[in-house]
């Protein structure tokens, strides 16, 4: 979705976009994620919590590309991606743009941040708050927030301030108060976003137990060579970029799947003589 290009380079190009996000009020009804699938945007992207490892566009987690970014990139198109103005409604395109701003960087397996994000403005727009131009700054600082700094809470605000929640260990609901103004302070002063000391606690409690349980009651499977060739199959198709173990593991079955939704066919992770079809008709293609 985004073009290999500095952010710098993206903002200039695409401030004018702006009012199309800051202004859309209520709009955002469509469910960011649903677009995301419809669209069939994990078959070019990774995104974590999608699933999605694909590499034939930009890796959106590394990226962390902002609301107003993705959403003029699918607007405009650009290089080898079209444009998907005419094959999405706007209301679809400004929640899967609050989508991935949204979830870009979070880890494998946890759970995705809702798509419908809607801004706290409908109708015509309010003046610019200095308290929301101040917030923007700050959450610019810490690399969240990229769009122009209005003074307006709308809904590119809203995508930065729930990812800032998100690291920050907070509720992501996108409301601004009390807990949310402490710890962008802390963050201000630390130059970074520091979870607080109880979700750090909580999250390492949680990571310990799972470990646990994973090592009184689970055993990993003996590697398999016909999953060694498949892991191998599929990076030099650009699915697959972990290491090649011969172990169907969580990751080697989110890359069959996007593999799959890519071929057409069922994306269930299970792999089959359609899929094997499929990835030797690929390789074949990609050789030829």
């Amino acid at each position: 979705m985004i073009a290999a290009r500095t952010r710098a380079a993206i903002v200039a190009a695409t401030v004018a976009a702006t009012a199309l996000l800051v202004g859309v009020g209520s709009a955002l009804a469509a469910d960011g994620g649903q677009v995301w699938t419809s669209a069939g945007c994990g078959s070019c992207h990774t995104l974590n919590v999608t699933g999605s490892s694909a590499r034939i566009g930009p890796n959106l987690d590394e990226l962390a590309p902002t609301a107003l970014q993705v959403g003029t990139q699918v607007r405009s198109g650009s290089g080898s991606m079209p444009s998907f103005a005419t094959k999405l409604t706007s209301d679809q395109i400004d929640a899967l743009a609050a989508f991935v701003a949204a979830n870009a960087g979070r880890l494998p397996g946890m759970k995705a941040i809702a798509g419908t994000i809607v801004p706290t403005a409908t109708g015509p727009l309010p003046p610019a708050a200095p308290w929301v131009f101040s917030l923007q700054v700050k959450l610019a600082k810490l690399g969240l927030f990229s769009g122009p700094q209005t003074g307006v809470f709308g809904p590119v605000t809203t995508a930065a301030v729930v990812a800032f929640q998100t690291k920050a260990g907070l509720t992501a609901d996108g409301k601004w108060g009390p807990a949310s103004q402490a710890a962008l302070d802390k963050a201000a002063s630390a130059g970074k976003v520091v979870a607080s000391a109880a979700t750090a606690t909580s999250t390492a409690a949680t990571a310990t137990a799972s470990t646990t349980r994973v090592a009184s009651s689970t055993v990993l499977p003996a590697p398999a060579a016909w999953v060694q060739s498949l892991q191998t199959k599929l990076a030099k198709l650009g699915y697959f970029s972990g290491p090649v173990t011969g172990v169907l593991g969580p990751v080697t079955q989110a890359a069959v799947k996007t593999f799959q939704a890519n071929a057409g066919l069922a994306a269930d992770g299970k792999w089959g003589p359609a899929s094997q079809g499929a990835l030797e008709k690929a390789l074949a293609a990609k050789t030829g």
